[in-house]
């Protein structure tokens, strides 16, 4: 089985030391504008996901080809959910094979998530967080061809764990499933 099978039964993971993430002023993409339709259907989404009965703190955002809105959207419903008053949100850049929020956000990240998964750093240390927001963001710095090995091992089952154990909700940003099946 995969090692990021289930999780529930495994003992509660150690939670990440976000206090030791890089702070920024603010993050350099711009929101949808908060009194548009767009931004009402995105706070309607926040809304249900928080109230489902099989609520589990997070969302794998992803379609079936390149283009197609995933980080954006990961992006917009990450900002509106971070904007609930209290929660900690987490945004997580899974597509490792073409990264794009490090450079939406504008985030210079060493080290980052590649890094992690590797074992060579510290989750604390690929954090980057913004006060004004309380949106913390983890990316990989560039593009990375063996995904598939990163996401399966044991490390990534660790890492996802603890992130669980550390933050309110996680979005995550994912690869397009038909182009890498």
């Amino acid at each position: 089985p995969s090692a990021l099978a289930d999780f529930r039964d495994e003992p509660p993971a150690r939670p990440i030391a976000s206090s030791r993430a890089k702070r920024v002023a603010h993050y350099s993409y711009r929101p949808i504008a908060n009194r548009s339709i767009v931004a009402e259907e995105f706070r309607i989404l926040r809304t249900r996901l928080q109230y489902t009965e099989r609520w589990r703190n997070s969302l794998l955002i992803t379609s079936c080809h390149h283009d197609e809105g995933k980080t954006s959207t990961s992006l917009n419903l990450a900002h509106f959910m971070a904007k609930r008053k209290g929660m900690k949100i987490l945004l997580l850049d899974m597509d490792i094979r073409r990264p794009r929020l490090r450079k939406l956000l504008g985030l210079e990240s060493q080290p980052d998530l590649i890094d992690v998964l590797r074992g060579e750093a510290a989750p604390e240390d690929a954090l980057w967080y913004s006060e004004e927001e309380n949106l913390y963001a983890m990316v990989p710095q560039r593009g990375y061809g063996n995904a598939t090995e990163l996401l399966e091992s044991p490390r990534a089952a660790d890492l996802l764990n603890r992130l669980h154990a550390s933050f309110d909700f996680i979005v995550a940003d994912s690869c397009p499933c038909l182009s890498t099946a």
